[in-house]
């Protein structure tokens, strides 16, 4: 995620039949300037040891009310060593800052559960949902689940709200928890932070909305089809991700490029033309820079979009919220930095990924560290940090106080600012002094081994270390203890 201190700054009547009649009928008219593209079907690349948990997810989106019905069906396969009698999900929305302050709550209310298509018990409690399964499930047994939910988006300039005209959808359906070392994973929804650690799964989504809006979504678009009523159904694919999300406007504009065979789509409102060209110019450049660095993108799109969320960006598979605040006049350098950074993120968390509740710094510290080289050798003879950001920031923290442990996870951080300062800030410096340690040589090599020893796995901060090891004989003990556990 991006950071700023504050997160809540976002002709005739004959003609005319004709035109309703056609459209009742489906037919594909070009109203509202609608202009939708696919793509590929995705690759899937398998994992010997994992079976991919597979989303299907159907959905109908009534914008003007901010309110969507759906159903998930999940084919689950226990890849864990042990069985199992319940599987958990994660409901986000329902989580007390959602609810916050506004008339009109965010919810996520499930209304059915069927496992194997036979009714069993289940209890929604929060942000979590148990569901208890007919039988115990062995290793290597398969189960289908099939949830019906509806979801409220409240007004808020949240990852998951709606403000200046967007529905911003993030984190917003029944997620499957994750078990872990013999558990389930049932982390609370913490208000610092990116509160999220979800499994890799494959994705396929169908949208129902009207004809007018436009959305940009994580995977790809694979189908198009013209309803009654002017509305009409989006049909999505995605390769192996962590997460499913959508932005939709009636207003958005969209401007796109090709880099090394993927597409690059900027969402932006209007009136936003010149900030939506260098968000644009921004994901295309950055998005060559680590592909070469760090090794390739594996998917056929990736888009950023404007967005109502207040705390400057927001990292999802294939896509990124970047606040439309950004695309003013005069804030063109923080717009290209929070789009720099949040493309990072598309192999620090979306390929290679990490807890980010208890090991936040893993993937920020390194995305923060991520742009810094983006300006390094993207941005010859410009600045390597930017005013205002957690790297500056930090600098600036550090002379008056003695710095802080990053090595924790969310719940023991104060507050926004400390985390940001020193996950963000400070967390960036371990790799600056890592790599003079290293030399440039063996720090590269050691960040695209990284990503292709843990592709669409989980990788921890001693993992880490492991793989540092493996790159020279000095005792990097006492380095990572210094700058992970000390202040």
């Amino acid at each position: 995620m991006g950071f700023f201190p504050s997160r809540r700054w976002l002709f005739l009547l004959p003609v005319l039949a004709l035109v309703l009649y056609l459209g009742w009928l489906g037919w594909p008219l070009g109203g509202g300037g609608v202009l939708e593209v696919t793509f590929p079907e995705p690759a899937i690349p398998p994992l010997a040891d994992y079976a991919y948990p597979q989303y299907q997810l159907d959905l109908s989106l009534k914008p003007g009310v901010g309110s969507l019905a759906g159903t998930c069906r999940l084919q689950y396969t226990n890849n864990e060593g042990q069985g199992l009698a319940e599987l958990y999900f994660h409901l986000y929305p329902n989580a007390p800052i959602f609810s916050a302050g506004t008339r009109e709550k965010g919810s996520l209310t499930v209304e059915e559960v069927l496992v194997n298509q036979e009714a069993v018990t289940w209890k929604q409690e929060g942000t979590l949902l148990k569901v208890k399964l007919p039988e115990p499930l062995p290793p290597g047994g398969e189960a289908a689940l099939k949830l019906s939910f509806t979801v409220q988006v409240p007004p808020l300039g949240e990852r998951f709200g709606a403000r200046k005209g967007i529905i911003s959808l993030g984190n917003w359906y029944p997620i499957l928890a994750v078990f872990e070392d013999g558990e389930w994973r049932l982390d609370p929804y913490y208000d610092i932070g990116d509160p999220f650690y979800s499994d890799v799964a494959l994705y396929r989504v169908t949208l129902r909305l009207p004809r007018r809006y436009r959305v940009a979504a994580t995977g790809n678009l694979r189908e198009v089809k013209m309803l009654p009523w002017w509305q009409k159904e989006l049909y999505f694919e995605t390769g192996p991700v962590r997460d499913f999300a959508l932005a939709v406007s009636k207003d958005y504009r969209v401007a796109r490029r090709e880099v090394e065979g993927v597409t690059v789509q900027s969402f932006y409102l209007p009136g936003q033309e010149e900030g939506g060209r260098l968000a644009l110019e921004a994901a295309c450049a950055a998005l060559a820079f680590f592909q070469e660095v760090f090794g390739p993108y594996p998917y056929d799109q990736f888009s950023v979009a404007a967005s109502g969320f207040f705390a400057g960006g927001m990292e999802y598979p294939n896509l990124v919220f970047v606040s439309s605040e950004l695309y003013r006049p005069g804030a063109e350098k923080l717009l290209e930095y929070v789009v720099v950074h949040e493309t990072a993120h598309q192999w620090w968390y979306g390929l290679v990924g990490n807890d980010q509740i208890r090991e936040p710094w893993l993937d920020e510290g390194l995305a923060e560290y991520s742009t810094v080289l983006f300006y390094e050798f993207c941005r010859p003879g410009g600045q390597g940090k930017i005013p205002g950001s957690p790297l500056d920031l930090y600098e600036l923290y550090q002379g008056e106080a003695a710095g802080g442990i990053i090595r924790r996870p969310l719940e023991e951080f104060s507050s926004e600012l400390e985390y940001s300062l020193l996950v963000y800030g400070k967390g960036s410096l371990v790799f600056v002094q890592l790599r003079q340690v290293l030399g440039d040589e063996a720090f590269f090599q050691l960040l695209q081994e990284y990503v292709a020893e843990y592709c669409y796995r989980h990788a921890t901060i001693d993992d880490f270390i492991r793989l540092c090891r493996r790159y020279t004989e000095l005792d990097l003990e006492l380095f990572f203890c210094k700058w992970l556990e000390t202040a």
